[in-house]
């Protein structure tokens, strides 16, 4: 049996980290892997009031990794990939047939400096896993490491450069190519390079998608863009799962649903923030306005992972918006509007207003405020530099109108 600490690091709630329980992990004979998790009666006495999600009791057994609080520290798509190409490559190296990626693997893969949020794990002696504070680049190495990223995408596993920047890039999630990067205040952030694959300027096109969404009263993630030479813009997107040092625990909205995004709705966020918030009437609202805001900029992979809780002094917010992207593809959002419903439709959308505790009115003036302000899309990709075929192939995605 394998016992993993698995600890709460913020200076918001203690000092010093605190273990949250262990996580127990057994192989059984005929019956494969078996998980257990067992919080601390030192938690439970003393931070028993923040929920971590509502669904881990005090002692829990599973065949998989479900404990969802656990789980939000996993890689998605990306980080997982790299994950797999690593382990393959390490069993090639030694002579050894791949085996296949597990749970653990995921969860214990990723590197403990980047790991999102607040969750650590650490071994029987107290050491921290995957720990490496050197893994992570300065922002002034961006270009090299890009080029590392480009030859990655070319020969996967092959690539000479996989373990320059596994560490740096092994917690991320999402589908397309990415990094930490460190400034030279020490901030990190997530730099979202362009891909061999990519039809158009996806990193210009979310900065602009961010821009407006500012423009349009919508807290969102600080961000900035880099020019490469054939045109195309790395995002780069400060990290506030940060402050400083200090570590801020983040919750996705996918470990307090416990559904698939697919059979999610927006209605669904809202009862949460309704019962977790503590401010829900502001959290709320906010939610309507990114709704409002994705369907006039057709954000169609609005995913339950793009949608998050920090933990601040006062309890559980809304995390700034981040990842709203306008796409060409279809008016299907992933998440629902109203049951049954994934086609954006402002009819719909100005429908569900009082689940959000919103009047008709208030409904009107962020429906009406956020239309004019995406109205200037064009002017916004203009003045990033994004060229002129690029703004005719993105029109549809800015089509959409109140009538």
């Amino acid at each position: 049996m394998k016992n993993i600490h698995v600890i709460f690091d913020s200076s918001i709630i203690s000092p010093s980290p605190i273990r949250i329980g262990i996580l127990s992990i057994e192989s059984i004979s005929g019956r494969g892997t078996r998980f257990r998790f067992v919080f601390d009666e030192e938690w439970l006495a003393k931070y028993s009031s923040i929920i971590l999600d509502p669904y881990t009791m005090s002692e829990n057994y599973s065949d998989k990794l479900t404990f969802s609080f656990i789980k939000d520290s996993f890689p998605d798509r990306w980080g997982q990939t790299l994950i797999i190409r690593k382990l393959s490559r390490k069993a090639e190296k030694e002579g050894m047939r791949a085996r296949l990626t597990s749970d653990l693997d995921f969860l214990l893969g990723v590197d403990d400096f980047t790991r999102k949020g607040s969750i650590r794990f650490c071994d029987e002696a107290g050491t921290f896993l995957s720990d490496d504070e050197t893994s992570v680049p300065p922002l002034s190495r961006l270009g090299e490491y890009s080029e590392m990223i480009a030859d990655y995408e070319k020969y996967g596993a092959n690539c000479k450069w996989l373990e320059d920047f596994y560490s740096s890039s092994s917690s991320l999630g999402g589908a397309r190519p990415k990094l930490n990067v460190l400034d030279n205040d020490g901030n990190l952030w997530i730099a979202k390079v362009p891909s061999l694959n990519d039809q158009y300027d996806v990193g210009g096109w979310e900065e602009v998608a961010a821009i407006l969404a500012q423009k349009a009263g919508i807290d969102v993630a600080d961000t900035m863009v880099i020019k490469h030479g054939n045109g195309h813009h790395t995002l780069l997107s400060k990290r506030f799962d940060r402050e400083g040092t200090n570590r801020l625990h983040m919750a996705s909205l996918a470990s307090f649903t416990r559904k698939e995004s697919n059979s999610a709705s927006f209605l669904d966020i809202a009862e949460i923030i309704s019962r977790y918030s503590a401010k829900p009437d502001y959290d709320l609202k906010e939610l309507y306005k990114r709704l409002v805001f994705s369907a006039f900029i057709n954000n169609t992979d609005n995913h339950l992972h793009n949608h998050a809780f920090l933990l601040t002094r006062k309890g559980f917010a809304l995390s700034p918006a981040y990842d709203m992207n306008p796409s060409i593809y279809g008016r299907d959002s992933v998440l629902m509007i109203d049951e049954g419903i994934h086609h954006f439709d402002i009819s719909s959308i100005r429908e569900t207003a009082p689940y959000y505790d919103l009047s008709a009115n208030d409904a009107t003036e962020i429906i009406d405020k956020t239309e004019e302000v995406v109205s200037t899309w064009k002017n916004e990709a203009i003045n990033l530099g994004i060229r002129k075929d690029e703004i005719s192939l993105m029109r549809s995605a800015f089509s959409l109108r109140c009538s």
